[in-house]
Parts: structure tokens; C-alpha cells; sequence
């Protein structure tokens, strides 16, 4: 076979091959796959936005329960407080609660702000803090808000921006709703949510409750 059927066949090949790749592989469209999963991207803000005036703070105005009797209920021990609590699947006890009391301390020296509070109508020995920002951490808000549910979201990843989502929101609304460095000694009223876990917590000690609130006042 000489050097030009060679090239011949080469070249055939070549073509066939070109042809048939065609066939198997498809050109995308980089713009139009960007524009895709721009489109399915999560908005954690627009989801907070849907829901924060609409359904989360009629929640805590209308449907909270009394903090000074979950306290008194939580001072006999963690099985009292079950009718209050909305219990997640890995056992953590979350609470939507209001409540009033006078502040007893304050510290915002960090961008985790704490509030110790003296509760109205309850005496026991549990203190209260109020996480009051603005840097908010966990998932208190979420869990104990009472109809974000896990299910309602694409993945783990999506549950997790809602919850920073409304800890960043939350963070700015009531670390900027008071004078905290001069509320010592002033009354408040408040609502929000706290957890206590119960996984891998051989002796469960509650001689604190940390409250993430979401509406903070102050009281003439």
C-alpha cells in the first residue's frame, strides 16, 4: 500500500471518527447553564424575608409559651417541660417563649452579646441569658420556630443558610433595638427560642437557659 492510501484511509478515519462523536457527545451551552443553576440557586434572604413579618413574629406574639413556666416546670427536671417543647428527631428540647424581667448585667465586649435576666414570676436557681448580638450562632430560631421543617428544603446545606440567615437578621434587630450598655436595672420584655440538647449528654445539668431572642422592648 503506498503513502497516499494511506493518507486516504487516515483521513476517512479521522472524518468517521469526528462523525460519530458528534453523535455521542452534547455542546453546552456555558451561558445558558449558568443562567440554570443561577435559577436554582437557594435565597436564604428571600426565604427570611417571606416569612419573618408574615409568620415567624405572629408565631412568637401570638403562640409563645410563658418562660416562668417552662422555668418552674424545667426546675423538676426536663420530662415536665414536654408539652412545651417541640422535640427534633435527634432529641433536642426547642421552646418559643416570651417573657418580661429586669436585666441584671450586660456584656457586650464581643459581637456576642449576653443579657443576664431576673424573670418575672419565677424564683428558682436556672439563669436566664439572652443572646442580644449581633453575632447570633446555632439554630435556636429555627428549630423553635415551629414550621421550618427540613423536608421543606433541597438539602442539609439549605437548612443551614436558613438558620444563619435568621441568626444574622435577629443579631442586628435586637443588639440595635436597645441601649444595652445602660439597660442594668431597666425591665424588658422579650421573645424568642432556646434548645436544650440532649444527645450524647450522659448528666444533663440545666442550671442555665440561653435565649436567642427575637423581639426585644423595653418597659416604662
Amino acid at each position: 500500500m503506498n503513502k497516499t492510501w494511506k493518507r486516504v484511509i487516515i483521513a476517512v478515519l479521522v472524518i468517521a471518527f469526528l462523525v460519530w462523536g458528534s453523535t455521542q457527545f452534547t455542546v453546552v451551552n456555558t451561558e445558558k447553564q449558568t443562567a440554570v443553576l443561577e435559577a436554582e440557586k437557594f435565597d436564604r434572604v428571600a426565604y427570611v424575608d417571606a416569612i419573618w413579618d408574615s409568620k415567624l413574629i405572629p408565631a412568637l406574639q401570638n403562640d409563645s409559651k410563658d418562660l416562668a413556666t417552662i422555668l418552674n416546670a424545667l426546675s423538676k427536671g426536663l420530662e415536665e417541660t414536654k408539652d412545651y417543647a417541640m422535640i427534633s428527631v435527634s432529641g433536642a428540647y426547642n421552646f418559643r417563649v416570651k417573657g418580661t424581667g429586669t436585666v441584671e448585667s450586660v456584656d457586650v465586649t464581643s459581637q456576642e452579646g449576653k443579657a443576664i435576666i431576673k424573670v418575672d414570676e419565677y424564683d428558682g436557681n436556672i439563669k436566664v441569658i439572652l443572646n442580644i448580638g449581633p453575632k447570633i450562632n446555632g439554630e435556636s430560631i429555627r428549630d423553635g420556630a415551629g414550621f421550618i421543617n427540613f423536608g421543606d428544603f433541597k438539602d442539609q446545606t439549605e437548612y443551614g443558610q436558613v438558620s444563619k440567615e435568621l441568626n444574622t437578621r435577629a443579631g442586628k434587630i435586637v443588639s440595635a433595638a436597645l441601649d444595652w450598655a445602660n439597660m442594668t436595672g431597666k425591665r424588658i420584655s422579650f421573645a424568642g427560642m432556646f434548645t436544650i440538647k440532649t444527645t450524647n449528654q450522659t448528666n444533663l445539668n440545666i442550671d442555665t437557659v440561653t435565649i436567642t431572642p427575637v423581639i426585644v422592648e423595653g418597659i416604662d
